[in-house]
């Protein structure tokens, strides 16, 4: 009935602050704590910001604002009211909505038109309205992005840090609700992406929300993401990540987390000296560390903070591969090799369930780095490019006697011990 869908848009005219709303089997005045109300089904009912749709007036207006949302857009044109066109396109577009947030149509009317476009703020705001019901629609993130993406270029930068800020907020807000909620996460991560440096400074501690959802592996992965950026070095190779992290550091990090050499003796925290990394993708990796640590001293019966714990790991094992130009130094692989130690008296510790995999990680590494020619000159006497041992005897027979008492223990699957023992097998061979 085209009345509910007058009434619809009046309620958004008396009251364009709404910011929540719900789709309800019966809505009546009852439901907003009136004494006097009846228990009729009003169809829409708003109160305090708060709008109330019932089922059966949402598929009503639903089947007839899709209509009128079709009719508005095929008569906008050169000789149409232009502001009549735009005030139906507009009212017809919310409703179908409010009813079915995935409709890439109604989505697709609200992009198209350049007016509304140009109304960012209050786009945002029914932005906001629908996600924060329809946390799951791809389509209502991507308008998202779109507006936020049109918006961006054109504000002075103290306004685009306002709009970052709000963003983050809402972000977190929505996170929040919903304990495993990925899309808020790649919104996130997409707000990282695209904001520049600002985006960086703002949003570094949001991911702290994993201390709150610390069963869900979300906001893990886009931290890990976020070291991987972090730990890579520069093309030129260690050279240059020598040249560039010298005394004074990288331009721009005079406020970073105090340098690896103030750090010794912290477990799980390896010199950038050793491994060949930049200072302040160690500091990263330390201050992950720490958050993975704090988590498990409290929470080790869950399985999330383990798999960080492990891509932490990995992670370093990647960036030392990296800088040594496909194999790590002799001094980077002690060093990785004392990490592993450290992980591994930590897991056992805390009865943790990834000690097997720390092993693969680290077996697999070397397996892959035995015969890659080091990115360094060879010692006094040494021959370039064959063949070179990726890391001692010493380290192999250690790593096949922790494998020995994990097998024993029938720490993991008999598939991954297996592929541990194979690699390990053929280093040995090697050494």
């Amino acid at each position: 009935m085209s009345a509910w869908l007058a009434h619809l848009s009046e309620m958004f005219r008396a009251d364009p602050h709404i910011d929540e709303y719900e789709v309800l089997p019966q809505v009546s005045a009852a439901l907003f704590g009136s004494p006097d109300g009846d228990a009729a089904d009003r169809g829409c009912l708003c109160m305090e910001h708060k709008l109330a749709i019932s089922a059966e007036a949402a598929l009503v207006i639903y089947r007839h604002a899709y209509r009128a949302m079709l009719a508005a857009r095929a008569a906008r044109g050169p000789a149409a009211d232009e502001a009549a066109g735009l005030a139906a396109l507009e009212a017809a577009s919310r409703a179908v909505l409010l009813c079915s947030a995935d409709c890439a149509e109604g989505w697709a009317c609200r992009e198209e038109t350049p007016s509304l476009n140009h109304r960012a703020e209050s786009e945002l705001r029914f932005s906001s309205l629908v996600l924060r019901t329809n946390h799951k629609s791809g389509e209502a993130w991507a308008f998202r992005r779109h507006l936020l993406s049109s918006s961006w270029g054109a504000l002075p930068a103290e306004g685009a840090l306002q709009l970052l800020t709000t963003e983050v907020s809402f972000v977190e807000e929505v996170a929040k609700r919903y304990e495993h909620h990925y899309y808020a996460w790649n919104h996130w991560a997409w707000l990282q992406l695209v904001g520049g440096p600002p985006s960086r400074g703002l949003a570094q501690g949001f991911p702290e929300l994993a201390r709150a959802t610390p069963s869900h592996y979300g906001p893990f992965h886009h931290r890990v993401v976020r070291l991987r950026e972090l730990l890579s070095p520069p093309s030129a190779g260690r050279g240059a990540v020598r040249a560039a992290h010298g005394p004074q550091g990288e331009p721009g990090e005079e406020n970073a987390a105090p340098r690896s050499e103030e750090r010794r003796g912290e477990p799980g925290e390896p010199s950038a000296q050793r491994l060949s990394l930049a200072p302040p993708g160690l500091d990263a990796y330390a201050a992950e560390r720490r958050l993975a640590a704090s988590l498990l001293a409290t929470l080790p019966h869950l399985e999330a903070p383990w798999a960080f714990l492990l891509q932490l790991f990995a992670a370093l094992l990647e960036a030392a591969e990296a800088a040594g130009g496909g194999r790590p130094s002799a001094a980077a692989v002690d060093g990785l090799a004392d990490v592993w130690r450290s992980e591994m008296a930590f897991a056992a510790d805390r009865l943790g369930s990834c000690e097997a995999h720390l092993l693969q990680e680290l077996a697999l590494s070397l397996r892959l780095w035995q015969g890659t020619p080091a990115a360094a000159a060879p010692p006094a006497g040494g021959a370039h490019g064959g063949p070179q041992r990726a890391c001692g005897p010493e380290l192999v027979a250690e790593a096949l006697a922790t494998l020995g008492v994990l097998e024993a223990e029938r720490a993991a699957a008999p598939a991954v011990l297996a592929s541990v023992r194979g690699d390990l097998t053929r280093l040995g061979a090697a050494a």
